[in-house]
Parts: structure tokens; C-alpha cells; sequence
């Protein structure tokens, strides 16, 4: 039975998103899965997208023994079991004895069918994790979020729509989403604002701004938005406790993220709806890349393009920090968040935006664009440039201590 908590608001009956059950940071199904011996990773024989599938499943086939679906022995199945792929690529599901069935049409989870090509679902028990959907799209989305402190996640339509904590009663976020929150609609945008804020900003001319400045691709689809109006329910909508804890979070937070396909955003600042904007349509248009250093660096750049005041204020920070070690950050972003801060921002968003500046103004737009594309920075460097990243780093250095 769902428990539903209630808040009146304006006459308007609104879920207390505080008193929505939150995952138990000492229990995790994946830890628990993780720590057993001779787990494998079970992955379609053949897929409809390889070389996509092949740079999806790039770093949990470094993690895990892979077998194929069809070298799967009796005495695999009882073996804890990593099942990756989209539900119609595997030819024996049933096979897996998962409470996930294969349908006509898709797949069905605890009674509900989920048809749409943007539905998955992510499984996880002590002996099984489960990534599967109805095309590649979803699991990608929730490969992206720590998923491990669920027993399920479910994405339909490309939203999170339900999860389950482990002996908790299950959340259905598309009941809060419809109880919660107004939806709109654009030309580019899907629009969930909170009841509790009022929202008219013209959405579209940030999608025209975008595209045009960056010379990307307008969205085939609508962007599927969120305009909290705290910082607890952006969490709930956006996976984010691994990021900002499982306590209550003081309302007077703010924060914006691109998480599952979707923009989260607290409050009414544009600027934040704006800066996750960037990055969902670049990565649509572009790709993605997993080092921060250069997926935050680039919507820098975006600004520096802007808003010549932004770049001005870049280049102090980043002449100030000249002879900061950036190897470390280039190679993998690792420390981005966590390096020096001015104003109570890393000075890594400085930093990265006038360094890909200078790649940008050295070698051009549709090099960088090349660049970005590799999950291995140094590759990139030496197949798209063709110096290693020291040499690049130093004449960077030395263009900084000119300016």
C-alpha cells in the first residue's frame, strides 16, 4: 500500500516532499552485490547500436568478467549476475527469472507495461543488477546515476517515474509530479514548475541562443525540465543524495543539475535553468564527456561568448592560479570540485573555461568538437591535436602569463 503524505498549501493539497522515505546511506544492494566473488556481466549476443553500446558499456567491462547471453551456462545462472542491454536484444529472457517481464511491446514491471522507447529500468538485489529498457537511450540515463541505495529505479518516458528503497513502501514520483507541480509546454521544453512559484520566462530564446552561438543542433525532442521550489524535491526528481546527502537539506539551498535526460533547477534563477540548458543540448548535439574538466569547461566558454565581463573575471582567477598543477584535472576532472574555490566556486570553472578558450581560438570550433568526443583525454590530445597534453598545458601556461 503507498503512503502518501500531504501538505496544504493555498487551499491546494501538495506532497510533503520531506516526508518522502529517503535511501539509508549504510544499505546498498550494489555494495552487497559488488563484494561477492565470480560476478559476471551478461550482455547481448548481438545489439541494434554497437559502436554506442561498445562506449556505453566501456567502463563496466573493465570492472567485470563478460560473458555473452549465449555463453551463459546453468551454473552462471547461479552466479550473482551484471545483465546489461536493451530487453529485445536478449533472445531468452525468461531465462534470468527476473520479476521483469519481456512484452509485445516492451517490458512490464510489477503490473504496469512501459511501451515507450525512453522507459527503463534498473534492478538491483544482492545477486542481480539489472539495466534494461526498451532502447539504449534509457540505459544510459541510469547508468549515470548511483542507482545502489534502490532495489528499483524506473524511467518512463524519459522521467524517473518510481523507485523503491529497500523495505520501504514504493515512491511514485509521477503521482508528486502531477500533485506538485504545473506543466508547460514550448516549442523546445517539456515544463514541470512548483506550484509554489510562478514562472514566464521566455524558455525557447535560451535554445536559440544556445545552438546558434555554438553551431549545434536544434532538440528533435522537447527537453523535459523541472523548476523546484526547494532543494528537496530537486533531490528526490534528480537521484542527487550521493551528491548532497540524505539529510534534509535547508530550503535555502539552490543548485541546478542535468540528470536522467532532464534539467533540475531550484528556484527562479535563469542563470541556473539556463547553464543545464548548455549542457543538455551539447551533449545532444555533440556527445558526451565524462571529465568535468571539459563538459563544465565548455558552458564556460558559452558564457565567456555571452558575456564579456564573465571572461574578464575568468582570466583573473586563472592568471592569479597560473602555476596550479592542471595535469590531474585535463586527465580526468577528478578534482574539479574540489580544488581551490573564489566566491565559493572552484576555481576549476574558471580555469577550464579559458583553457578550452584557448583551444577554441588556437585550432578552432570543429577541432574541439572532434576533441570532446574521446572518454580519454590524452587519445584526444594526440589523434585531434597531435601534441601530447604537457606540451598543450605548458603553452597554455605561457599564453595565461601574457595576458
Amino acid at each position: 500500500m503507498e503512503i502518501i503524505f500531504v501538505l496544504r498549501l493555498q487551499s491546494q493539497e501538495m506532497i510533503d516532499i520531506k516526508k518522502i522515505p529517503r535511501p539509508d546511506p549504510n544499505v546498498s544492494n550494489f555494495k552487497a552485490f559488488d563484494d561477492q566473488p565470480h560476478k559476471l556481466l551478461v550482455l547481448p549476443d548481438t545489439v541494434t547500436d554497437s559502436l554506442r553500446f561498445d562506449k556505453m558499456t566501456s567502463y563496466v567491462r573493465e570492472r567485470y568478467k563478460v560473458k555473452r547471453e549465449s555463453d551463459i551456462s546453468e551454473t552462471d545462472l547461479q552466479k550473482p549476475l551484471y545483465i546489461y542491454g536493451a530487453i529485445s536484444d536478449f533472445k531468452n529472457w525468461k531465462r534470468f527469472h527476473l520479476p521483469i517481464e519481456h512484452t509485445q511491446c516492451g517490458f512490464a514491471f510489477n503490473g504496469i507495461e512501459y511501451c515507450d522507447a525512453q522507459d527503463g529500468i534498473t534492478y538491483i538485489t544482492p545477486t542481480r543488477i539489472v539495466h534494461t529498457g526498451n532502447s539504449l537511450s534509457p540505459l544510459w540515463q541510469m547508468q549515470r546515476t548511483p542507482a545502489g541505495f534502490y532495489e528499483y529505479m524506473i524511467i518512463r518516458e524519459g522521467t524517473l517515474s518510481r523507485e523503491q528503497i529497500p523495505g520501504k513502501d514504493e515512491i511514485n514520483l509521477d503521482f508528486i509530479r502531477a500533485t506538485n507541480y504545473n506543466r508547460y509546454s514550448s516549442q523546445y521544453y517539456n515544463l514541470f514548475v512548483s506550484k509554489k512559484l510562478t514562472w514566464n520566462y521566455p524558455m525557447d530564446s535560451i535554445v536559440l541562443s544556445i545552438c546558434s552561438m555554438m553551431n549545434c543542433s536544434l532538440p528533435k525532442e522537447k527537453i523535459i525540465a523541472f523548476v523546484h521550489s526547494d532543494p528537496n524535491s530537486a533531490r528526490l526528481f534528480c537521484n542527487g543524495f550521493y551528491n548532497l546527502g540524505f539529510d534534509i537539506i535547508p530550503d535555502s539551498v539552490t543548485f541546478g543539475t542535468s540528470q536522467f535526460g532532464n534539467i533540475h533547477s531550484v528556484g527562479t534563477d535563469i542563470s541556473i535553468f539556463e547553464h543545464e540548458s548548455f549542457h543538455i543540448i551539447w551533449e545532444n548535439s555533440i556527445g558526451y564527456n565524462r571529465n568535468a574538466f571539459f563538459f563544465e569547461g565548455i558552458e564556460q566558454y558559452y558564457e565567456f561568448c555571452k558575456d564579456s565581463s564573465r571572461y574578464r573575471n575568468a582570466v583573473e582567477i586563472a592568471c592569479k592560479y597560473s602555476d596550479y598543477n592542471l595535469s590531474e584535472l585535463v586527465a580526468t576532472g577528478n578534482n574539479f570540485w574540489t580544488c581551490p574555490s573564489v566566491n565559493r566556486w572552484p576555481i576549476a570553472y574558471s580555469i577550464s573555461g579559458i583553457f578550452i578558450k584557448y583551444l577554441i581560438d588556437s585550432w578552432g570550433m570543429d577541432a574541439f568538437k572532434k576533441f570532446y568526443a574521446f572518454d580519454n583525454a590524452e587519445e584526444g590530445f594526440q589523434k585531434i591535436y597531435h601534441q601530447f597534453p604537457e606540451e598543450i598545458i605548458r603553452e597554455y601556461v605561457e599564453f595565461i602569463k601574457k595576458l
